[in-house]
């Protein structure tokens, strides 16, 4: 068993109560906001996943107006019940399990709920901090796997069909001075291609939903 975190452990990580402008910057912008815990915990260390999960999700939906439907919890972990909890408390699509490029069906107690795609290749905390390479690793990768899903999605054989492109970024790393451009360069080169369109988890959700699982 892990010995119980002491309270100097407990990294907060309450964006909208302890960094409300930035937060408020977001909402503004309408971005979609999703559970990520209520401390920058592993879920499987906490006490009571049922409270910290009912915490957050009520906290953020106060904060945003909206019901919150997505969560991503910290370093994708989970234990056997957090699905079941999860579905729960109302939260509808869940990006823990790494799935590649279309969202899965997942059975709980609760009822169903999605995998979102999510990706630990296209992510800046292994390309960079773990595997140490620049930058520009980051664009070149993430350009290649554009190209290959948009041949995909154009095929008419079993590949065929819309695919998800999903990267992870983090302010700290892909978004410092000497990093930023290479992230610029990318949504821009993504926002230049007519066969591809943004979408935020609570859109994919709908989309796939509404689409009767495409393939």
């Amino acid at each position: 068993m892990t010995e119980p975190l002491r309270p100097e452990q407990r990294l907060p990580y309450r964006a909208a109560i302890d960094r409300p402008r930035i937060a408020g910057a977001a909402h503004e912008a309408g971005w979609e906001f999703m559970g990520h815990g209520w401390h920058q915990v592993p879920t499987h260390r906490i006490d009571d996943q049922k409270a910290m999960i009912a915490r957050t999700v009520e906290t953020l939906s106060s904060f945003t107006g909206a019901p919150i439907v997505g969560w991503l919890g910290p370093g994708l972990t989970e234990t056997l019940e957090t699905a079941d909890l999860l579905a729960a408390a109302g939260i509808r699509y869940i990006g823990d399990w790494v799935v590649d490029d279309l969202p899965c069906r997942l059975k709980t107690t609760a009822g169903e709920v999605l995998t979102m795609p999510y990706s630990v290749e296209l992510n800046d905390i292994p390309m960079m901090m773990i595997q140490h390479h620049q930058a520009r690793e980051f664009l070149d990768r993430t350009l290649a796997q554009a190209d290959r899903l948009i041949a995909e999605a154009k095929s008419s054989g079993p590949m065929g069909g819309a695919k998800v492109l999903s990267f992870a970024i983090h302010p700290f790393i892909l978004g410092v001075p000497h990093r930023v451009a290479v992230l610029e360069t990318l949504l821009a080169e993504l926002a230049s291609r007519p066969d591809l369109v943004f979408m935020q988890g609570r859109e994919i959700m709908d989309w796939y939903l509404a689409s009767g699982d495409p393939t």
